[in-house]
């Protein structure tokens, strides 16, 4: 997936932000519209598709510019650090989402359903062409989108996952010690 193919993500944001404008809003209304609406976009996008960092990393400049421009239109001072912005009210930041923070846990959702759900429609369509595990195919280059996402959220389940051995039929001695 190139960068074009998802450029309308960023442009919807742009379009948003040009009509809000930014006048006459505090800053808890931006951040909540940042939160609500701008943020949402490409958190949906990547739950079904591999959205690139760089759009990613564009889409929360842009929410950055507008949570902190003056009504004027004028640049204003950051008060605190996008890291710090985007930590929970709780320990002290603003609580805005990051969209590349969350892009991990998404991913890791869709292969922890592809691994638990063997009913479900993406588990009957991929398990036939590329099996149970996702990181025992991940050297195949003609992988579909589908099982690109369920690889790379793999890679945010391997840390946290222990193996349930049952039986041992999934088990394959050469490849798994």
């Amino acid at each position: 997936m190139k960068r074009a193919d998802f450029q309308f993500i960023l442009d919807k944001v742009l379009n948003k932000l040009s009509i809000w404008g930014g006048k006459l809003l505090s800053l808890a209304g931006k951040i909540t519209l940042v939160n609500s609406v701008l943020l949402a976009l490409p958190t949906y996008h990547n739950t079904l598709s591999l959205v690139p960092k760089q759009i990613l990393i564009e889409v929360e400049k842009a929410c950055r510019k507008f949570i902190w421009s003056k009504g004027d239109g004028s640049n204003g001072l950051h008060y605190a650090s996008w890291d710090l912005s985007c930590k929970p009210k709780s320990l002290g930041g603003l609580g805005i989402n990051s969209c590349l923070k969350k892009t991990g846990p998404l991913r890791a959702k869709l292969a922890w359903k592809y691994c638990q759900e063997k009913e479900s429609l993406m588990h009957k369509v991929l398990f036939p062409k590329y099996g149970q595990i996702p990181f025992e195919n991940s050297s195949r280059r003609s992988r579909s989108v589908s099982w690109k996402l369920i690889c790379n959220g793999d890679n945010f389940l391997k840390p946290i996952v222990r193996w349930s051995i049952d039986n041992g039929s999934l088990v394959n001695v050469l490849k798994d010690t």
